[in-house]
C-alpha cells in the first residue's frame, strides 16, 4: 500500500515535510552561551558524571528548535527535553563506583602519606 492511499496520506506527508526541514535546519541550530550553561548547572546539580548527559541534552534540545522551526535553543527547550534527557543518565551504579573509586583512593592515599607502603 502507497501512502497516498492510506487514510492518514496528508497526514503522514505532513510529518514527513516537517522532519524533513528540521533535518536540514538541524546544522544551523544554536545553544546560546546562558543556555548552555544553565543545562550544564542542570547536570551538576543532579550530580550525573557522564559526558552523555550533556550530549544527549543539548542535542535533544537542538532537535526540539529544529522542529520548531528556530536556530536558537531556549531554556525553554532544555525543560521540555531534560526529562527525558537526563533520567537515564543518572545512575545509582555510577555514584556507587565514584564512592568505591574514593574510598580506594583515600586508602592509598594513607598509605602513602604515612611513609612507605610496606615499612612498619
Amino acid at each position: 500500500m502507497c501512502i497516498r492511499d492510506s487514510l492518514y496520506a496528508d497526514e503522514t506527508l505532513l510529518a514527513r515535510d516537517e522532519i524533513l526541514a528540521a533535518r536540514d535546519l538541524l546544522a544551523e541550530v544554536e545553544i546560546p552561551d546562558d543556555v548552555s550553561r544553565a543545562g550544564l548547572q542542570m547536570i551538576s546539580d543532579l550530580r550525573i558524571a557522564s559526558l552523555r548527559a550533556e550530549i544527549t541534552l543539548f542535542e535533544s534540545a537542538r532537535a526540539m528548535a529544529a522542529a520548531d522551526g528556530r536556530k536558537h535553543v531556549t531554556q525553554e527547550d532544555l525543560n521540555q527535553v531534560a526529562l527525558m534527557a537526563l533520567r537515564l543518565r543518572r545512575s545509582q551504579f555510577m555514584d556507587d563506583y565514584f564512592e568505591e573509586q574514593e574510598a580506594e583512593e583515600n586508602e592509598i592515599r594513607s598509605l602513602y602519606e604515612s611513609g612507605q607502603p610496606g615499612e612498619e
